[in-house]
């Protein structure tokens, strides 16, 4: 996988062993409709509820996902969330630093 700018860092502290619901919020920067894809430097640790959405021209949308349970990870892991045009040109790219809190993470 190619390096990335990240345009948008979040950081979330979680237990290894727990499902967790988030959501990002992303504007379509042009004045024209657009259909974005999404995907992730980790699809073992985070799925997304819809992996493309159409976006009016401006608009601003949620993208959902779920960060899946963690087994054999390092205790601070980084996803990258690619979101990429219809010709599959990166658009943008949003970096989510995971902090497990679970005492049984390798250190």
């Amino acid at each position: 996988m190619s390096l990335y700018v990240c345009s948008l860092a979040h950081t979330l502290s979680i237990g290894q062993s727990q499902s967790v619901i988030k959501r990002i919020s992303y504007t379509n920067p042009y004045a024209i409709r657009k259909t974005f894809f999404f995907a992730s430097s980790h699809q073992e640790l985070l799925q997304f509820q819809h992996s493309k959405m159409e976006f009016q021209p401006n608009e601003k949308k949620f993208i959902n996902f779920t960060l899946l349970p963690a087994f054999n990870v390092s205790p601070v892991t980084d996803i990258i969330v690619l979101i990429n045009n219809e010709q599959d040109t990166n658009e943008d790219a949003y970096c989510i630093r995971v902090t497990y809190t679970d005492p049984n993470v390798p250190t």
